[in-house]
């Protein structure tokens, strides 16, 4: 089996880099690597980097648009289209569930990976009024 992972700079859940005892930058390897991309990809609306016009999550375009059955389809074919945009991603399912009274949508991502191994997290999003 091939790495298809690669290693990056340590992120923080704030996406801050990480720092290693001895101050280096830390970083990040193997499957966790891929986790921390898809955690930023996720994160990323569609535009927002300009070197990469089509990285990011397309759910952030829907946010603002009135929540129904439909959107809910819309919402998780979206979430999926972000998850595959990273090759190292074979599958994905994205489950979306609006909060309406705490104005905000959950959304579960799980995918499984060339290697095969399985990883799952979860989002929650402010929706724009």
């Amino acid at each position: 089996m091939s790495d298809i992972y690669g290693t990056d700079l340590a992120q923080t859940a704030n996406q801050d880099w990480q720092t290693t005892a001895t101050a280096d930058v830390a970083t990040v390897s193997g499957p966790t690597n891929l986790v921390q991309a898809l955690q930023r990809r996720t994160s990323t609306r569609v535009g927002a980097l300009f070197y990469a016009p089509s990285y990011g999550n397309p759910i952030y375009d829907l946010l603002s648009l009135p929540i129904n059955d439909d959107w809910v389809s819309n919402a998780e074919t979206a979430g999926q289209t972000c998850l595959l945009g990273d090759p190292r991603v074979a599958s994905a399912q994205v489950t979306v569930t609006p909060n309406p009274e705490a104005r905000t949508v959950s959304v579960y991502y799980s995918w499984t990976d060339l290697n095969g191994n399985t990883g799952q997290f979860s989002q929650e999003v402010p929706v724009s009024v």
